[in-house]
């Protein structure tokens, strides 16, 4: 049963009023007869929240699962010049080698 008092913001959203902002979040329960609720009806909702509608992402892996995400265990800078530094080395070598066979 709900209560006739209360609302809930329908989003989650920033509204300016009377010259500041006004931090809604998604479900949060407002008296009704808040001046800004009575001002500003179109941010809120007489229904019951319900279930999250956002679930929360699992990080790891369930047992059973594998886990296809990676941490680089490099940043993309290190990587990137160690990649420029072994094409280099080979290129050295490939010189060096036509360079004996000539």
């Amino acid at each position: 049963m709900a209560d006739e008092n209360v609302v809930y913001a329908s989003s989650t959203t920033t509204p300016g009023w009377r010259g500041i902002k006004i931090r809604l979040i998604q479900g949060e329960k407002w008296e009704a007869d808040d001046a800004f609720v009575k001002e500003r009806p179109e941010f809120f909702t007489t229904d019951v929240p319900g279930a999250r509608r956002n679930p929360i992402e699992q990080q790891s892996a369930a047992p059973g699962e594998s886990s296809l995400a990676r941490s680089p265990r490099t940043s993309t800078t290190a990587a990137a010049k160690a990649k420029e530094a072994k094409a280099a080395a080979k290129a050295k070598a490939k010189e060096a080698k036509a360079k004996a066979e000539a």
